[in-house]
């Protein structure tokens, strides 16, 4: 045997058991071990549907925010059609509804809210994002389906969380009319007690936001900020104005991923009718995006 050849043998030999040794003694004492996916916790849904409801109606035929109620949330309600789109897709689900208004509702005084305010919806992104989405490899989705002044506190909501994902947010003929009547008494009264948590002043989102591109501000319900993936916006034909007169845009002035439906038929209730055209459209434009 050459002395080439036995020098090879051994070179190969010498690899070898270098090998096993690592095998055996390296990376704590045991074999390598592959990676551990990151996953989410069992319990975790895949989807979360949050809906924000608007005011209760206008002028004296109700008190806003006292008389606000979860309608988007009822039986039979656009959110139930939203989340069952996803159900029918393949996806698990799980949902929560809330009211256009700062503070919760104890109707029962039980201790427990009957209706869930925009506090509380800030709580429950909070608390999806650590357990539910936080750097898990497969996150729960959050979409937000919201209507009228539930557009508004729902884009609020987005915007003060700029870093919990929202998968989509449907704004259904987001409407900033008489809010400075409704609302800014309860949070002028919480910055008294607690001061101001967040970036910006929230009693007056209207006609706030200078957008490259528009000639006049910008309401935040007509702003979809970074954090919002898609934004799917619904403008009524309401015969009363009761209805959302600017497209949305980023604020950078595009429209990326904003998809936008003028409604022929849909009033300003309408738009949020499971069997009305806009209901539809939305849906429909789920289906086309995938889910």
């Amino acid at each position: 045997m050459s002395a080439v050849r036995v020098h090879l043998q051994w070179l190969r030999a010498a690899v070898l058991l270098g090998a096993l040794a690592a095998g055996a003694c390296g990376g704590g004492g045991g074999p390598v071990q592959p990676d551990t996916p990151n996953l989410r916790p069992e319990s975790a849904p895949d989807i979360v549907l949050l809906s924000v409801s608007g005011r209760c109606g206008v002028g004296i035929l109700c008190s806003s925010p006292e008389d606000n109620e979860p309608y988007l949330g009822y039986a039979g309600g656009a959110a139930e059609a939203v989340e069952e789109a996803f159900r029918q897709a393949g996806y698990t689900t799980d949902a929560a509804d809330f009211i256009a208004s700062l503070y919760s509702y104890d109707d029962d005084a039980d201790g427990a809210a009957d209706r869930r305010g925009f506090l509380e919806l800030l709580a429950e992104l909070d608390w999806i994002q650590e357990n539910w989405i936080a750097d898990f490899e497969n996150p729960t989705r959050i979409v937000i389906v919201a209507h009228s002044h539930g557009c508004v506190w729902a884009h609020i909501a987005a915007g003060v969380r700029p870093d919990v994902p929202i998968a989509y947010l449907i704004s259904l003929d987001g409407n900033c009319l008489l809010w400075e009547f409704d609302y800014p008494p309860d949070i002028t009264a919480y910055f008294s007690a607690n001061g101001n948590p967040w970036s910006w002043d929230i009693r007056d989102p209207c006609d706030r936001w200078d957008i490259p591109g528009l000639s006049g501000a910008a309401d935040t319900e007509d702003v979809a900020w970074p954090n919002v993936d898609v934004n799917l916006e619904v403008r009524s034909n309401d015969p009363f104005g009761i209805e959302d007169v600017q497209l949305n845009y980023r604020p950078d002035g595009t429209r990326t991923r904003i998809d936008s439906f003028a409604s022929v038929s849909d009033d300003h209730s309408g738009v949020h009718d499971p069997t009305g055209e806009s209901m539809a459209w939305v849906l429909q434009r789920l289906q086309e995006l995938g889910y």
